[in-house]
């Protein structure tokens, strides 16, 4: 009897600012293997150590590979908690085309004034962006 394929995968994955781009690409190679994953929860607990606004963690850009992630067709929600993301609109809208059921993203986008407008293209595709929990928007993202 083999290991059945999770449909939530929760793991925090830190340490990979100012590694080699292969690192990150080792990992989403890793994790495009879970073909039938719902929920992707890349902080985890340990990862709160890195402080608010960490851009420690695995990146979620056309440009780091999450082309990769293609075979995750099944994936309807990322959290990346507290970790600070650098989406760009390329990136999302790959993200509802390839991934039909995504409907969710807990943490930051962005770390720039651009994520209100990114926030805006999500919610036109229907993907809700909650923040962390304690980690509050600024004033002009609500």
């Amino acid at each position: 009897m083999g290991l059945q394929e999770p449909s939530t995968l929760e793991i925090g994955i830190c340490g990979l600012r100012n590694k080699a781009l292969e690192w990150q690409r080792a990992i989403l190679k890793q994790l495009a293997k879970l073909a039938q994953l719902r929920v992707l929860n890349v902080q985890a607990e340990y990862a709160m150590s890195l402080g608010e606004g960490s851009v420690d963690g695995l990146d979620f850009r056309l440009t780091a590979g999450l082309d990769i992630l293609s075979s995750l067709t099944m994936l309807e929600a990322l959290r990346f908690g507290d970790l600070w993301q650098e989406m760009s609109e390329q990136d999302i809208e790959w993200m509802v085309k390839t991934w039909p059921r995504f409907s969710y993203i807990q943490g930051w986008v962005h770390h720039s004034p651009s994520r209100v407008e990114l926030k805006r293209l999500l919610k036109r595709h229907g993907v809700v962006v909650e923040f962390y929990q304690g980690f509050e928007p600024p004033a002009q993202d609500e």
